[in-house]
């Protein structure tokens, strides 16, 4: 397996230019790729339905907040591309300059919820930067001690292998791997073989 994602992400590195980017339109693609793998069919879960992966007690809480009042049936992606833009911002994930990272911890916030993918993040920081003993605390929370870190990667090639690593660990720890683990694998791949993310340079 890790030499499957060695080979993808040498594809990946060796046609994707490295760019900052913080603009709504360059967040719009980050989403974009983001909900492409979502989908826009209406999934049924054990507990409530869902629709781009926003689930119905997410949309609740949106529309509260908004005073709107989406449903999943009526759910587009315009509307999740919204939707997908607050969380954005809620995550704190608006504030990661490069594009590339911003994509692929994005997508593991979206798909794993914050809470997850922070301590994902975590994990994948304090390996990347072990050289120069730094100890984040793992606590699933995105502080500014995090964020500080993740804009402080230069190793892109390093970081990335790693951050996969740690995310394929995670994903295998839960209970319906076994039922997704194929579906999983692909989503995390199919970030390498992007040909361009096409972000505006500041």
């Amino acid at each position: 397996m890790k030499n499957l994602i060695i080979g993808i992400f040498l594809v990946f590195i060796a046609t994707n230019p490295i760019y900052s980017c913080d603009d709504i339109e360059i967040h719009k693609k980050v989403i974009n790729y983001v909900l492409d793998h979502e989908g826009d069919k209406i999934l049924k879960t054990k507990y409530e339905y869902s629709k781009y992966g926003i689930r119905n007690s997410l949309l609740r809480r949106y529309n509260k907040k908004n005073k709107l009042n989406y449903t999943i049936k009526t759910l587009n992606k315009e509307k999740a591309t919204e939707i997908a833009l607050d969380l954005m911002n809620e995550y704190k994930i608006n504030k990661i300059e490069r594009c590339d990272v911003k994509l692929i911890v994005y997508d593991l916030f979206y798909n794993a919820g914050p809470n997850a993918g922070t301590l994902v993040s975590q994990r994948a920081l304090n390996r990347y930067h072990n050289r120069d003993k730094i100890d984040i605390l793992e606590d699933g929370r995105m502080g500014e001690e995090t964020l500080k870190h993740l804009n402080k990667i230069e190793d892109l090639k390093s970081f990335i292998l790693i951050f996969t690593e740690e995310r394929l660990k995670y994903y295998s720890s839960l209970k319906n791997w076994e039922k997704y683990k194929n579906g999983w694998k692909k989503r995390i791949n199919s970030f390498f073989e992007l040909k361009e993310l096409e972000c505006k340079t500041n």
